[in-house]
């Protein structure tokens, strides 16, 4: 199990459907990637899911409608992206199915206290969560960096992840747009992250 478990304060684990709307797919950011489903479940299932953050971000926001105030959460799954054709017949499988993890949180970054108020969460957040989960997926520290970059559906100020050069994953700020369709009101950092090259160095096994 990878997860973010030494952080000072580590979020609840959760455990999503690989099945989504589409809509909620395209929040990913990989519209062109889809998997759609011959036969889905329902109207509403019809494609397999190629980020975590929605379903993280669609949690949190009925936690805060019940009346949390301080929501972190993580999730270890897989991402489905549709395989390309080639124009050489049909590939062994429709779909690449890469292991991901990911991290939003909202609220206070620390326990409260009578005689002043927490800091409240923000990039540093999600930034020492996601790196520790990478750590415990395999990579070392050394290899990962973190550098400024413009991330879809992020406010100014996100910023993408690289392990040995190569750009694995991203943080940042949702833009408030996106929440304001969640009914969100509270400011949302988040993070992700493609364990895929990580784990085919031969660094560390999943599971």
């Amino acid at each position: 199990m990878i997860s973010p478990a030494r952080t000072p304060r580590p979020p609840n684990i959760c455990s999503a459907w690989s099945i989504t709307h589409w809509a909620f797919s395209v929040a990913g950011g990989a519209e062109t990637l889809l998997v759609e489903l011959a036969n889905p479940m329902a109207e509403n299932l019809g494609v397999m899911r190629v980020s975590l953050v929605p379903a993280l971000l669609r949690t949190l926001a009925a936690a805060l409608r019940r009346g949390e105030e301080d929501v972190r959460l993580f999730e270890e799954g897989p991402a489905f992206l549709a395989r390309p054709h080639d124009g050489e017949g049909e590939s062994a499988t429709p779909a690449e199915e890469r292991p991901v993890v990911a991290v939003v949180a909202s609220g206070a970054d620390g326990p409260r206290h009578f005689l002043h108020a927490p800091r409240a969460v923000d990039v540093l957040t999600v930034k020492g969560a996601i790196l520790e989960a990478l750590v415990a997926g395999g990579a070392a520290r050394e290899d990962l960096a973190v550098v400024p970059a413009d991330v879809p559906r992020c406010a100014p100020g996100a910023a993408e992840i690289r392990w040995r050069g190569r750009r694995i994953g991203w943080l940042g700020r949702v833009h408030p747009n996106e929440l304001r369709a969640l009914e969100v009101e509270a400011p949302v950092v988040a993070a992700e992250a493609d364990l895929t090259d990580v784990l085919a160095a031969g660094l560390a096994p999943l599971g």
